[in-house]
């Protein structure tokens, strides 16, 4: 179902805020922030079996991303499919297992969502997404204890959101949710009214005032959940169009252009 990303796997969000550019001349101009987040997007069975995706892809994910949190300790990652997580704990060494659970007390590895799957919202009953949930959210409490089964939302590729989810979260004492799909004539008016972090009402039996009543949610425009669809961020392009980059150039030359790259997105979403 991420027809619109190619890989099906690990992907990139870049989430662009707080970035102001001035339109009075002569004005000064604050400095931008980027949020890169690495995080999980793989699909629970799509185009492959779940076991084909396991063990070609998201095996060597949680590998190389445990390998590559322990080396530095400002580095993150958020993983969101429990299904494929608990896979790879149940076959993770002695060591794998200690690192992790020294990478999450970190919060270098975070839960968000944390169902066995990111549950589809179309056609999924209320009752089956909060079951999933729970699957999930008790591997989390089991392993690592209750203290770190989230609350944060991750819906970012369901197509569609509906207000059955963001109730259940609130339900579950989430604090926030992020979501991505939408119709594309609300994600532009969201974005031309500069309202794409809102406070969601979904049930309008609540009140406002009811703990159940109101979800603060980030909806991400323009379909970003993936990395950039251009070159040098594609990284399972193939090599005839993204060639890999010359190792002793890459500092100097495809990271300050990836900074300009990302600039020039910021400066377009302001």
């Amino acid at each position: 179902k991420m027809h619109a990303c190619p890989p099906l796997v690990v992907v990139v969000l870049v989430v662009l805020v707080c970035v102001v550019s001035s339109l009075v001349p002569g004005a000064s101009c604050a400095p931008g922030r980027i949020f890169v987040v690495p995080h999980s997007h793989d699909d629970v069975g799509w185009l492959q079996t779940i076991d084909t995706y396991y063990n070609t892809k998201v095996k060597y994910i949680y590998d190389t991303v445990v390998e590559e949190l322990t080396k530095n300790s400002a580095r993150k990652f958020i993983s969101v499919e429990m299904a494929y997580f608990h896979m790879w704990w149940t076959n993770a060494t002695d060591s794998q297992r200690s690192q992790t659970k020294k990478l999450v007390e970190n919060k270098q590895f975070q839960f968000v969502s944390g169902g066995w799957v990111m549950h589809d919202e179309g056609c999924t009953t209320f009752s089956a997404g909060v079951e999933q949930m729970s699957k999930g959210h008790k591997f989390i409490s089991d392993t690592f204890g209750a203290e770190y089964v989230p609350r944060h939302g991750w819906q970012i590729d369901p197509f569609g959101a509906t207000g059955a989810t963001p109730t259940m979260y609130k339900m579950m004492d989430f604090q926030a949710h992020v979501i991505d799909r939408m119709n594309w004539h609300v994600n532009v008016a969201l974005s031309l009214n500069r309202s794409l972090e809102f406070y969601w009402v979904p049930n309008p039996d609540l009140p406002t005032s009811s703990p159940h009543g109101k979800i603060f949610t980030h909806a991400i425009d323009n379909h970003q959940y993936c990395s950039p669809m251009t070159a040098h961020f594609q990284w399972d392009a193939s090599p005839e169009t993204n060639p890999p980059a010359d190792p002793q150039h890459i500092l100097d030359v495809s990271t300050r252009w990836a900074v300009q790259m990302y600039s020039k997105m910021a400066e377009s979403r302001t």
